[in-house]
């Protein structure tokens, strides 16, 4: 998915705080962040489309478990965070992160 060397950069909110006085909610979905949205403007109204809100902790071991790594980069003041995921090295990288 990635060249050698690629990063991917995202940007993501932990939605959890919106369930904290409804915990049962949580119980009864997949996943709380997996949301449903609809676009209208005046009498247009668009197709609903899937969107995933990953909370950073969720982010992190997806990655890990796919051999990629996430790494978060800034994180703002309504929990919401940026990301850079870039490819696991299993083995001596030719890119390894310099500082």
């Amino acid at each position: 998915m990635l060249a050698p060397g690629g990063q991917l950069l995202c940007d993501s909110s932990d939605i959890g705080y919106l369930f904290e006085d409804t915990p049962e909610l949580i119980e009864e979905m997949d996943y709380y962040g997996e949301q449903t949205f609809q676009m209208q403007y005046e009498n247009v109204i668009g197709e609903a489309f899937p969107w995933l809100y990953i909370d950073s902790k969720t982010l992190k071991q997806v990655a890990e478990e796919n051999g990629y790594v996430a790494e978060i980069v800034a994180e703002g003041n309504h929990y919401d965070y940026l990301a850079r995921i870039t490819k696991k090295c299993l083995r001596s990288c030719e890119h390894k992160k310099t500082s």
